[in-house]
């Protein structure tokens, strides 16, 4: 009682801080031999994190992303599929006093558009399957930021696909993965 929404977050998360919170199909890496590309493939298990390194995860994305693209009131949009990253983003926002734009990934671009334009989101952040939805939603709104999840930089075809966003996108949109952001926001105080 009493406890505001962050609060009641960390005291969760850090309470239960052993036990399994979320989980994913684990992932293997593989090289086609004729074109040395590599590709992910979906292995036959699931890779799960605990709460306390949910909450580890959380924090680094709120130090990272504390003022600076987000400030408490802020609306940012996410466009993907439940995962730990999605997870991992829609609670940090909580923690940052901001407010979570889920979009519909079955919708066209042209339904998102007037909710983007409606919400002016400071960041959006898209799994690396909807990237491209991402890119034409950010270059038709005041969006400086991006924010690529769920992305395994190993993966040749999703490699291209984020250096391909940031080329269409130019110098007035960062492009960034949330491994960089969680790498950042890690080693900077709460």
């Amino acid at each position: 009682p009493g406890l505001l929404l962050p609060e009641i977050v960390k005291t969760v998360l850090q309470g239960y801080g052993d036990r399994p919170a979320l989980g994913q199909r684990a992932v293997e890496f593989v090289t086609d031999t004729a074109t040395g590309r590599t590709s992910a493939v979906l292995l036959p298990r699931f890779e799960t994190i605990s709460h306390g390194q949910l909450w580890g995860r959380v924090q680094a994305i709120a130090n990272a992303w504390h003022q600076n693209p987000v400030a408490p009131g802020d609306r940012v949009a996410i466009l993907g599929f439940t995962s730990v990253d999605y997870t991992t983003i829609d609670t940090a926002l909580t923690q940052l006093g901001a407010v979570s734009v889920p979009l519909q990934t079955s919708s066209s671009i042209a339904a998102l558009q007037p909710i983007v334009a409606e919400t002016a989101p400071v960041l959006i952040a898209t799994s690396i399957d909807y990237l491209d939805d991402a890119v034409a939603l950010t270059e038709g709104a005041d969006t400086a930021h991006l924010v690529v999840f769920d992305y395994h930089p190993e993966v040749d075809d999703q490699r291209d696909a984020v250096a391909a966003a940031r080329t269409r996108l130019g110098s007035g949109v960062t492009v960034e993965a949330l491994a960089d952001v969680l790498e950042r926001g890690a080693a900077l105080p709460d």
